[in-house]
């Protein structure tokens, strides 16, 4: 959905080193402008500089500063150290497990991140330069997310929960499984004239008559005509408009605010006034409302099974990363190891918030 706040596109470092275990090897051999080391392939500490500074320009504020927040860049740093540790450990361990990311798996992943864009390569290509990132830095961090997350469903292969195991699961968390209202919702978007040039200024002249349009189809709708049809034809969001509109399923906290007042104040079924974000005007409606509730175990199942083996296999890859260290002799400079505060590992492809795919953003 083009109007949702996301992830950066670039944001593949960061999330996978935050994710990552604790790698705490003494290096005490190690020459001081070693980093680290792993099965015998140095990682200096201007190669961490430099990932530190591609980082910092991919996402800019989001990233600590050395200067004002000394303890956090601390932090970072070793995160960052952390992570390259482990894309080593991986890339050395790769060949002999029959692991390998494709350039036609690549192909694909950057096809998903066009979708957006229409198939616009010009429009894609600027939207990542934004970022202070090529096509071809984007390829490798594609390639080293797709290494990672096939070593680590390598790893989990054999994990299977029983339907006796969620039984027991769902009824230890039955009151824990609690899930907030939520709302299935439709919406069709009129984009002022040139919201999708950056270089060209959106005048108030070009919201009026984004906002105009706005008002003369939500009239066509009140006199009978297709919202879904209508969505199709006219609505800016390529996200949603050859759904009829759909947007899904939305949770409060998942939208832009001004989105999301106008979809939690509406009745069901009642269509909106044209309601004004950044990205243009919304006709909005609520298709279904679904009240808080429980949900029954058959609702459940797929969802705690994938935790149950989330957490299996959450073990399971620390353990890898703890003899894969051991085998490679992993040394990392005792001031730059990471060290967590809480049991942190990599996201395991099939559970709840992991393996996702990182999307775009204009």
């Amino acid at each position: 959905m083009k109007f949702q706040v996301r992830k950066s596109l670039l944001g593949f470092l960061m999330i996978l080193a935050l994710s990552l275990t604790a790698l705490s090897c003494g290096g005490e051999s190690l020459a001081e402008d070693v980093a680290a080391e792993v099965g015998g392939v140095q990682i200096t500490r201007a190669q961490l500089d430099e990932q530190l500074d591609k980082i910092q320009q991919q996402l800019g504020e989001q990233v600590p500063s050395e200067e004002s927040d000394p303890e956090g860049f601390d932090t970072y740093r070793r995160e960052v150290l952390d992570y390259l540790v482990t894309l080593e450990i991986v890339t050395q361990k790769a060949a002999e497990a029959g692991v390998e990311v494709t350039e036609a798996e690549i192909d694909e992943q950057l096809a998903k991140l066009k979708e957006p864009y229409g198939g616009d390569e010009a429009k894609f290509e600027q939207a990542i330069a934004q970022q202070n990132l090529s096509l071809e830095e984007l390829r490798e961090n594609l390639r080293q997310q797709g290494l990672i997350t096939k070593m680590i469903e390598e790893v989990n292969k054999d994990i299977e929960v029983s339907d006796e195991e969620v039984a027991a699961f769902y009824e230890e968390q039955k009151q824990e499984l609690s899930v907030d209202e939520t709302r299935r919702v439709s919406h069709i978007l009129f984009s002022p004239e040139n919201a999708e040039d950056d270089e060209a200024e959106v005048t108030e002249a070009d919201w009026q008559a984004a906002l105009e349009e706005a008002q003369r189809v939500r009239q066509q709708i009140v006199d009978g005509a297709a919202f879904a049809e209508l969505a199709k034809q006219l609505s800016d969001d390529p996200g949603s408009k050859d759904d009829g509109g759909d947007v899904g399923v939305i949770e409060r906290g998942a939208l832009l605010p001004e989105f999301e007042d106008a979809v939690f104040s509406l009745p069901e079924g009642e269509l909106s006034e044209p309601v004004r974000t950044p990205y243009g005007y919304h006709l909005i409606r609520v298709e279904e409302i679904i009240p808080e509730h429980v949900p029954t175990l058959e609702e459940a199942r797929e969802g705690l099974r994938a935790q149950i083996a989330g957490e299996e296999g959450r073990a399971l890859w620390e353990e890898w990363l703890e003899n894969a260290k051991e085998e490679l002799a992993v040394s990392v400079q005792e001031d730059l190891e990471y060290q967590p505060t809480t049991t942190e590992a990599a996201a395991i492809p099939g559970e709840s918030g992991g393996g996702e795919t990182t999307e775009t953003t204009e």
